[in-house]
């Protein structure tokens, strides 16, 4: 699904369809869920653009990655793969499943129900958001060089089918499933060799496989020791399960009645248990690279706008730095305010933000986070900031 649109300000106009070049990938791991600053959130009530086109992206990108996960598991025949587990056939097992094609398949909309973006089309949406809330930004910022000053936003053509935006999100898209397949074939990995080592009915050991399908390899793991907290009839693990942050909190009474009467919890309630816990997981990761690259994909199409407006000399790479823009209340991390404070001043646009760890293009910095970035004019705010001081020196003289 291509997804057209064509806005106008004066002369302005933006044609959106086609497709985002893997910016760098951040590559802190998507993990266990946590009451820190990284939290779900949403941003704070200091709005920006790219945010706020951030925001209305978010939602179509979890529906999207979620979809993209059942139809991953719903090619599984888990009969086949039982067979391949009971054969001790590693290699087989791994490519029955075929992780990684599957989900570049669900990801370009293949299997995905009719009317229902792919991966590919959600990230799609929020680019052209980006690029969108971009161009209103800027609708009132003028074009320094020239003599009657017209307005940037009201002069830029913007064309957001051009091969260089397209070969963006292709390679976007997929270098993102790249990385969501590798942790996925991990995870599936480590329940082959501990079924090997430590044996188990081959089609329970199909069905754990499938149900671990979208998370990373230390999700998976937290799913597994889940499992076994539950089945081991350990008072002391069970009391474990009761501090799992993402549990269903209506199967409590169940565990300490296990606990209480020093006894198993019914298989049948076990594997309710886990898969209540696997989709809340799931659930949670898909949540996390929602909030995660909706920011990565919508500041990937203020670029855009950026780039084409140098094309189109609207915009003076010598006058204009981009700014690392914080959310300045009680959840902003120390990762990143520190990032503005190593870039007070912005960077040039063909320049990276420096961090604490390394250098960064653009938001997001690391998981769910919750900054934005945007275009600073240093020689346009010194004659503000000359103006409201003369401004001001005027006014305490009259009060004289």
């Amino acid at each position: 699904m291509l997804v057209k649109t064509y806005i106008s300000s004066s002369k302005a106009s933006v044609v959106v369809g086609g497709a985002l070049a893997a910016p760098r990938a951040f590559q802190r791991v998507i993990g266990a869920p946590s009451t820190s600053n990284w939290g779900i959130s949403k941003v704070s009530p200091q709005r920006f653009p790219a945010l706020e086109a951030a925001d209305r992206s978010a939602g179509k990108i979890e529906r999207a990655f979620l979809l993209l996960v059942q139809v991953v598991k719903d090619r599984i025949v888990l009969k086949d793969l039982a067979e391949k587990l009971e054969q001790g056939d590693l290699t087989g097992a791994e490519q029955l499943v075929d992780v990684e094609n599957a989900m570049e398949q669900a990801a370009l909309g293949k299997g995905v129900p009719v009317g229902e973006p792919g991966l590919q089309d959600a990230l799609q949406i929020a680019f052209h958001a980006g690029a969108k809330a971009e161009l209103e930004a800027l609708a009132d910022v003028p074009i320094e060089k020239a003599a009657k000053k017209p307005r940037l936003g009201a002069e830029l053509s913007l064309n957001l089918l051009n091969p260089e935006a397209v070969a963006f999100l292709q390679g976007y898209t997929m270098n993102l499933i790249r990385q969501v397949s590798l942790q996925t074939r991990l995870a599936i990995r480590d329940v082959i060799l501990t079924a090997f080592n430590e044996g188990g009915h081959p089609y329970e050991q199909a069905r754990e496989i499938r149900n671990l399908i979208g998370l990373t390899q230390s999700q998976a793991a937290a799913v597994r020791r889940f499992r076994q907290m539950l089945q081991s009839g350990d008072p002391a693990k069970m009391r474990e399960v009761l501090e799992r942050t993402l549990r269903d909190h209506r199967f409590d009474s169940t565990v300490m009645r296990a606990i209480q009467v020093q006894t198993t919890i019914p298989k049948e309630k076990v594997v309710t248990m886990v898969d209540r816990y696997y989709q809340r997981y799931l659930t949670y990761r898909a949540q996390t690279i929602a909030r995660t690259e909706s920011i990565r994909a919508s500041c990937a199409g203020q670029q855009e706008l950026w780039r084409q407006a140098q094309q189109q000399q609207l915009l003076d790479p010598e006058r204009t730095r981009r700014k690392w823009i914080i959310t300045p209340d009680d959840r902003l991390c120390e990762y990143c305010k520190a990032i503005r404070a190593l870039n007070p001043d912005g960077v040039r646009l063909d320049e990276e933000f420096v961090t604490e760890d390394g250098s960064v293009d653009q938001p997001p910095a690391h998981p769910r986070c919750r900054c934005a970035f945007g275009l600073f004019f240093p020689e346009r705010e010194k004659r503000r900031a000359a103006r409201r001081a003369a401004r001001e020196a005027q006014e305490k003289k009259g009060e004289v």
